[in-house]
């Protein structure tokens, strides 16, 4: 898809936290012809919480879209920065889906600086609850500040939404012949999603386990390598 004319170029602003079906809109935006970015996100979130913000908001000018974190927590400065923006809110079922896709993201990458950063847990599992407070009140308090303006909307995909909702929105016509894009989308069969899950909730104690395993194997190679040497050469002592 090409790049928006002049003419369309707006600046649209996800403000879902992640895991709320934030890569499908990157990619719905991204073929509607938005010039969209989505992180660094460890790198973003430090300069926002050092206050960086005049440094991120320079970022977004050759921009037309972004999601992610630091961003969905900056819809404030974001609003005050770009009067004329559309922001678009994300959202899963309920707040126990959300929870689960998260966990089942930490299972696949696990820990990592930009969730401390971000929950202030480096696993969403060291505090649920700590977590799924964080994400209702964060969609709470987006909709009570946007609340009667048009230029919010508040997407579900697991509701239905789609092309249409998206493109009257952004006041775009509907891609021909396009499906839209259900990014990610986890087909996994369940063994192997319970298989992710056990290793990420695990991991601290296979890890020695997994030590272990490679000493001992490493031994065992080197006693059959012992054993083989010293079979050739009894072998060539005894054609002598």
């Amino acid at each position: 898809m090409t790049a928006l004319s002049p003419e369309l170029r707006q600046k649209v602003f996800c403000v879902g936290m992640p895991k709320t079906g934030t890569s499908t809109l990157a990619d719905a935006l991204t073929l509607l012809g938005f010039r969209h970015q989505t992180g660094p996100v460890e790198q973003l979130l430090r300069s926002y919480r050092r206050g960086h913000i005049g440094e991120l908001l320079q970022r977004l000018d050759e921009l037309d879209s972004v999601d992610d974190l630091p961003w969905c927590f900056m819809y404030r400065e974001l609003d005050e920065a770009f009067p004329d923006a559309r922001f678009i809110l994300t959202r899963r079922r309920d707040v126990d889906v959300w929870f689960r896709s998260l966990c089942d993201h930490h299972d696949r990458t696990g820990k990592r600086a930009a969730r401390k950063l971000a929950y202030g847990y480096r696993s969403p599992r060291d505090n649920p609850e700590h977590h799924k407070q964080l994400y209702e009140s964060h969609n709470v308090a987006v909709r009570e500040y946007f609340r009667g303006r048009k230029n919010f909307i508040e997407l579900c995909w697991e509701d239905g939404d789609g092309w249409a909702e998206l493109c009257n929105f952004v006041s775009m016509e509907i891609p021909d012949g396009m499906d839209f894009p259900h990014s990610r989308r986890d087909r996994r069969p369940k063994q192997i999603k319970a298989l992710g899950r056990f290793v990420g909730t695990n991991l601290p104690c296979l890890i020695p386990v997994y030590r272990r395993m490679t000493l001992l194997l490493s031994s065992f190679m080197r006693a059959v390598r012992r054993r083989a040497a010293w079979l050739r050469a009894w072998r060539h002592e005894d054609d002598r």
